[in-house]
């Protein structure tokens, strides 16, 4: 409030007042002035105040909220709905950093189709740039920035912020704020979103480790059974199922094993999507001497010379062993995408169990 100006235009109002009525009158208007705005000023200040401090339990309980769950895919998705709760956005999504420099989504909110975000990896100018700087990114309008690619799924995206997650200075992942209008995030708001991340990633990177410890715990159990299995003289077919079965406790939905022949045959099978198939013979494209995935829009077209119908998922091949010395190839149903070049507990697994199968096999 400006009581200066107010003054000036009311005593050019009543100039023609005698002077002692008009100068008392500019002396109670000016009190009474001076009175509202620190009143205002006052009411301002606890509001902001009032404010803020809802905003700090918004966020502590987000957080309380995030850390309360053990398992990965429940944290992940608990940090995209406490981070509705601090930020407005029409749209977001989590992904994670592999080791081969892709982000890897995990978790979405906001889409129409979710399910076909999720295992999508992307590697851009502005993904680049978040690992690079470790910065909070913001585009105003993203139709004018070069940099951002958009994503079909993801649909139209005006206003765009990436938020990284880093934990101990390591980057772990990101997570991208989506606006289908012209809205540009706040300096608060990214506030908000950075401070929420700050925490978050140190409860998904928790959340990762503990299921990959429980995961190699398992997985070491099961490779001591099938040793046990090769030692007491079970058969090849039954070696091979045992191995690829304790592949798919690693979280696959399924997959086969095949033999290192060529062409190679599947010597056991799993899941819904490959009933039927021991047996068969396999294309050659399923086998592999080096970890890769195959991309889900070929697998049709390989299941049909297995005369299967595949979905458009992707395949993840990892050799059972090296060299000379491969025994064979698992062919693992990987809908989410998870698996990787990075996926170091499925190569050990089968770098374990090539040994086993072709012990079996001999």
């Amino acid at each position: 409030m400006d009581v200066e100006r107010i003054i000036r235009n009311v005593d050019k109002r009543v100039g023609t007042m005698r002077d002692e009525d008009r100068t008392a009158l500019i002396n109670a208007l000016r009190e009474a002035l001076s009175v509202e705005q620190r009143w205002a000023e006052s009411v301002f200040t606890v509001e902001a105040e009032r404010g803020r401090r809802q905003q700090a339990e918004t966020l502590k309980a987000g957080l309380e909220g995030i850390v309360r769950h053990a398992r990965f895919d429940a944290t992940s998705e608990e940090v995209l709905h406490q981070l509705a709760r601090v930020v407005s956005f029409d749209s977001c999504s989590l992904s994670i950093l592999e080791q081969s420099g892709e982000f890897r989504i995990v978790a979405s909110h906001g889409f129409k189709a979710p399910g076909h975000l999720i295992g999508r990896r992307y590697k851009d100018a502005l993904s680049e740039l978040v690992q690079q700087t470790h910065e909070v990114i913001a585009i105003p309008d993203a139709e004018k920035d070069e940099r951002y690619v958009a994503v079909q799924e993801v649909g139209i995206v005006r206003s765009w912020a990436a938020v990284p997650l880093v934990v101990e200075g390591e980057m772990i992942g990101v997570l991208s704020l989506d606006r289908h209008v012209v809205d540009p995030f706040s300096d608060e708001e990214l506030h908000r979103a950075k401070a929420l991340a700050f925490s978050a990633a140190a409860a998904i990177r928790n959340a990762r480790t503990l299921e990959s410890v429980e995961r190699y715990a398992g997985v070491m159990e099961w490779l001591v059974t099938v040793h046990r299995d090769v030692l007491d003289g079970a058969s090849a077919a039954h070696v091979a199922q045992a191995i690829l079965e304790g592949a798919i406790r690693l979280g696959y939905p399924g997959g086969l094993l095949l033999t290192p022949e060529t062409p190679p045959r599947i010597a056991a099978a799993a899941g819904e999507i490959f009933r039927g198939a021991t047996g068969h013979k396999a294309p050659v494209e399923l086998a592999s001497d080096t970890a890769r995935h195959i991309a889900p829009a070929s697998v049709p077209g390989l299941g049909r010379a297995l005369d299967l119908e595949l979905p458009e998922d992707s395949l993840y091949l990892v050799p059972l062993g090296s060299g000379k010395d491969q025994a064979g190839t698992l062919v693992l149903h990987d809908p989410k995408g998870e698996g990787s070049s990075g996926d170091s507990l499925t190569q050990a697994y089968a770098m374990r169990a090539a040994r086993a199968y072709a012990h079996a096999r001999k």
